[in-house]
């Protein structure tokens, strides 16, 4: 185990395989939401997760956010007896913002206080640039957490192959449900998994990676910097694979798709992310698929499609 997670030990009957995370968050939703079931999100959130718990028809409470990301001092008495908050406390998706350990520590705090569990999504934390991300929220709330991994973004996506670490009572419904999904996940790419961590590879791999994500990350934060206009802001991550792009309210992301497409260039607009309402002037970009010069190339794109639509707008 990592050094930062050694106050929350974990035995063999604290975790569960499973194929991908995202399966984790299908077996999770049918497993403990039912119609009408109250559940937290940030906002905005990861759109897999909304998409496997939308199955269930839950009403979603979505959590006060800043530029820190959740805010748990705005966590009141309406959260009481939810369901659970789910929540991506490092590097998020979509915002690549990593919660600090005090808000961590008081998330806990308020799970405890109004009785609520904590889905704890973790695909990206292995992704740090220069400094390891405070620890899990588990290490806060081990008797409360269910703490979701997965090898995708660290090893190979086309694995499958992730995890759920919690209270062994809170996993046994999972069990069941997976047996009626898909009885296991491949005990072959469980083997060689294995076999890259106990050989070391992937204390090898893992700088390399680091090394690699930072540099796309900067270069991007950097065309951003040289190529976007005035009005418009960006997050700023230190790890994680994704920059949230907010530009003025007039602008629609969904409408500037299609155009953007067009010119051979191509985001998620924010309106994916959230539970309720959505806000239209947000994109997420991703830097780890590119390499610098398409970049650069297609940050300078970006920007003269949103410099259209602001000069469009001044000349009205």
């Amino acid at each position: 185990e990592r050094e930062t997670e050694l106050s929350a030990p974990v035995e063999a009957d604290n975790i569960q395989i499973v194929s991908g995370s995202q399966q984790a968050l299908d077996l999770i939703g049918s497993a403990y939401v039912d119609e009408g079931s109250v559940i937290a999100v940030e906002n905005p959130t990861y759109l897999g997760a909304l998409s496997a718990f939308k199955l269930q028809r839950p009403t979603f409470l979505t959590i006060p956010t800043d530029e820190y990301g959740l805010n748990p001092d705005k966590i009141g008495p309406e959260f009481r007896g939810i369901r659970f908050a789910y929540v991506i406390p490092t590097f998020q998706n979509p915002t690549g913002i990593t919660l600090s350990e005090e808000r961590r520590k008081k998330l806990a705090e308020k799970a405890r206080e109004y009785d609520f569990w904590i889905i704890e999504d973790n695909p990206y934390g292995e992704l740090w640039y220069d400094h390891q991300p405070p620890k899990p929220i588990r290490c806060y709330a081990p008797e409360r957490t269910l703490t979701l991994g997965t090898f995708s973004k660290v090893l190979s996506p086309g694995f499958r192959l992730g995890y759920v670490v919690g209270p062994k009572t809170a996993l046994d419904p999972l069990i069941v449900l997976k047996q009626a999904v898909d009885l296991h996940t491949s005990t072959f790419t469980q083997l060689i998994s294995a076999r890259c961590l106990d050989t070391g590879l992937m204390n090898a791999h893992m700088p390399a990676v680091r090394k690699l994500y930072k540099t796309q990350c900067s270069c991007m934060l950097e065309a951003l910097e040289k190529y976007f206009p005035q009005g418009t802001s960006w997050t700023k991550p230190d790890g994680g694979m994704f920059i949230w792009v907010t530009l003025p309210e007039y602008i629609n992301t969904d409408e500037m798709m299609k155009e953007a497409l067009d010119r051979k260039v191509a985001y998620v607009p924010g309106s994916a992310f959230y539970a309720n309402e959505p806000e239209l002037n947000k994109m997420r970009l991703s830097f780890v698929t590119v390499p610098p010069e398409k970049i650069d190339a297609g940050i300078k794109i970006l920007a003269q499609l949103v410099k259209e639509r602001i000069d469009a707008r001044e000349a009205k």
